[in-house]
């Protein structure tokens, strides 16, 4: 059985390009033997980000589950109060107030839950995905999602959430001595 450093080669259609593992993967971690290595290593690359070799944080991940779901009942209960047609002023300021506060937000998060400095980036992504992933649901069906919302402020929601996305990755990317 081979140990240390490993290349897998990954074919597509149209291009062919490689992964290699000395300081990525750990090959200790698969089972060769009985064939399911392929399983093993696509676990494992579904947990991870590429371009840092850091694994995504599951603590952050979880946060951020649990903030998008209080988040998206409160809206669904009282969004008519946050979201309202026709309000340009406030909706500016809500997403400036929203990115600067997912910016502090991820950031006091990654300092709390002890995430390594040189792994703020990927628990950033952690922390986000769960609003990146489900909220073009939420946009897509909004009337029947925020049935208290006026359809027209779709848009609105996703900009939002764009705003917040952006201000926490960016506070996840900004290094860790800097002071906002």
């Amino acid at each position: 059985m081979r140990r240390g450093p490993a290349e897998f080669r990954v074919t597509g259609r149209s291009a062919a390009s490689t992964l290699t593992t000395s300081s990525v993967l750990d090959v200790e971690h698969f089972d060769w033997g009985n064939g399911s290595g392929l399983e093993s290593l696509t676990r494992c690359l579904s947990y991870m980000n590429m371009n840092s070799g850091s694994y995504m944080n599951s603590r952050l991940l979880v946060t951020g589950l649990v903030i998008w779901i209080a988040a998206t009942l409160g809206l669904r209960l009282a969004g008519q109060f946050v979201l309202r047609p026709h309000a340009w002023p406030a909706t500016i300021a809500l997403f400036a107030v929203s990115f600067v506060a997912m910016a502090w937000l991820a950031r006091r998060l990654c300092f709390r839950l002890r995430v390594p400095p040189e792994q703020w980036p990927a628990g950033a992504i952690s922390f986000a995905a769960p609003t990146l992933l489900l909220d073009p649901f939420s946009s897509a069906f909004f009337p029947a999602i925020f049935p208290n919302l006026a359809p027209e402020l779709a848009g609105v929601f996703g900009g939002w959430m764009l705003c917040c996305c952006a201000g926490a990755l960016l506070g996840g990317t900004v290094r860790p001595g800097a002071r906002f």
